[in-house]
């Protein structure tokens, strides 16, 4: 499958799993959880899961997961890449979420393109390569770790608490609207 869409108008989830790689184009449910795995580079373009505690979790198992707008309006989003995640270069946020769980082997965004995201608690990981994303919310950093790499995380739309962020490779830069705060 080269190009998939799902619309579940009532109660219900979707559940996709594309050997290749694939793009996924207006996944949506109304009250329902969406599962995604590919088994090569996936682009998730207008991936949204509606209803209270309804999650997106999307998985490639080779190859990158690029974002044009990921969001779970109620509930998590949990990406996870074999490779990177990267945006379709746009200003909009790119994932949305009430909490983000991010990792990927070689990377979470870029310095020239930032993944921006919406949401009021962060965790992200990458074996290689940095994390560079764009907050549009005050946030919290839960648990950011790049094996190698710098970290860049800007917040544009409040304060920034941070628990733990561990750049063992690279620079660490944190920029914040609002204040800068350690949290637990």
């Amino acid at each position: 499958v080269v190009n998939a869409s799902a619309t579940v108008s009532g109660t219900g989830g979707v559940n996709l799993n594309e050997a290749d790689g694939a793009t996924f184009t207006n996944v949506t449910t109304v009250n329902g959880a969406i599962d995604l795995v590919s088994g090569g580079t996936l682009k998730a373009v207008n991936v949204v899961a509606d209803g209270a505690g309804r999650n997106v979790t999307i998985t490639t198992t080779a190859g990158d997961l690029i974002v044009d707008l990921v969001k779970a309006m109620q509930g998590a989003v949990t990406l996870t890449a074999a490779g990177r995640i990267i945006e379709n270069p746009d200003p909009e946020a790119d994932i949305v979420g009430n909490a983000l769980t991010l990792t990927a082997g070689s990377g979470i965004g870029s310095p020239a393109e930032p993944v921006e995201i919406q949401t009021p608690t962060l965790d992200a990981a990458t074996n290689t390569g940095g994390i560079h994303l764009g907050a549009t919310t005050a946030i919290t950093l839960n648990q950011v770790s790049a094996g190698a790499g710098d970290i860049a995380i800007t917040n544009t739309g409040g304060d920034m608490v941070v628990n733990t962020v561990t750049a063992a490779g690279g620079g660490l830069s944190l920029t914040s609207a609002g204040s800068i705060l350690a949290g637990s």
